[in-house]
């Protein structure tokens, strides 16, 4: 399995006939203090299993890392990998909505996505600090 698509959006969905859409997608956030709360965020893949891989099990995991490797956040979920018609790679859409996503200093955070404990795909993030306006 690969995952030639990887990024972080304020909305996405899939509409009819599997047509992935991305709306805002960023790669910084910003927070006039710390520890900041980022009210929501999108985190979009698109995975790619051969033919080989139809029917089989895959554990998908979504770890945050701070620029330390320190493991802020930790998702699992096990996905069974379809079949595609005419024994062409299936193409499968994931999209995951964190809500209320803590970030305890600013800085350079990363997700990686690992598939049977293989990373398969790193999501950078950067944390900083808005200056105020005015004077």
């Amino acid at each position: 399995m690969e995952i030639p698509l990887a990024i972080l959006a304020d909305y996405a969905n899939v509409a009819d006939g599997g047509k992935l859409n991305i709306m805002g997608i960023f790669d910084r956030i910003w927070a006039s203090t710390f520890p900041a709360t980022h009210a929501q965020l999108y985190v979009v893949m698109k995975l790619v299993a051969e033919p080989a891989e139809y029917d089989t099990e895959k554990a998908v995991e979504i770890k945050l890392l701070n620029a330390d490797g320190d493991e802020k956040l930790s998702l699992k979920t096990q996905m069974k990998i379809p079949r595609a018609e005419g024994g062409r790679p299936v193409e499968i859409p994931q999209i995951l909505r964190l809500h209320n996503l803590k970030f305890e200093a600013e800085g350079d955070y990363v997700f990686v996505v690992l598939v049977n404990d293989d990373p398969k795909a790193r999501i950078p993030i950067t944390a900083a600090r808005k200056e105020e306006e005015g004077g």
